[in-house]
């Protein structure tokens, strides 16, 4: 079995047990307004296939980085959303990363788990109360100093702007996305 599908399989069980039924199912009744319940279920507009550019700027560095990505998303179980994502550069297949996203309402939390084909991994939290609008933290790597900000921008996009400092120049860095579902 591939390395990072026994991670993806251990980190699927990990979040199930986390998650402990806590999130409802994706097709359930409306949840409240405003419950922790309705929260979860403000992510669902992510299911489907998603076209992304990202500019990724370094600091001293004159000329910005573009990628463009793909997305497919699925629910994945009763409490999550799972991404796979094929990152493109220059034209050329670069990496490929498996994303799970999920709330916590007994944490009142979301999370999301990336696993990189190149074997590179990140968690990110986010205490806002709502998915659009939601303001994320790395949580690990801890020396990333990363933070994003994530917005619906219509029912087909969305955006997120990030900062962190890179693992391998310890520069800072920083990115745009956009993405369109197809």
């Amino acid at each position: 079995m591939h390395i990072l599908n026994i991670k993806a399989a251990g980190l699927a069980l990990t979040l199930a047990l986390a998650f402990g039924g806590a999130v409802p199912a994706l097709g359930a009744a409306a949840p409240a307004p405003g419950s922790a319940a309705d929260r979860a279920a403000s992510f669902k507009f992510l299911i489907g296939t998603w076209h992304c550019t990202r500019t990724i700027n370094t600091a001293g560095v004159s000329q910005a980085a573009t990628m463009t990505e793909t997305q497919v998303v699925t629910a994945h179980g009763a409490n999550w959303l799972h991404a796979t994502q094929t990152v493109m550069r220059n034209g050329q297949t670069g990496s490929s990363q498996d994303l799970f996203l999920g709330y916590n309402a007994h944490h009142s939390q979301w999370v999301l788990v990336t696993l990189d084909s190149g074997g590179a991994s990140q968690v990110e939290t986010s205490s806002s109360a709502a998915l659009n609008g939601s303001s994320w933290t790395v949580a690990f790597p801890p020396t990333s100093n990363g933070k994003s900000v994530f917005k619906k921008t219509s029912d087909n996009g969305y955006s997120s702007n990030s900062t962190w400092t890179s693992s391998k120049s310890g520069k800072p860095m920083s990115s745009t996305e956009s993405c369109t579902r197809q």
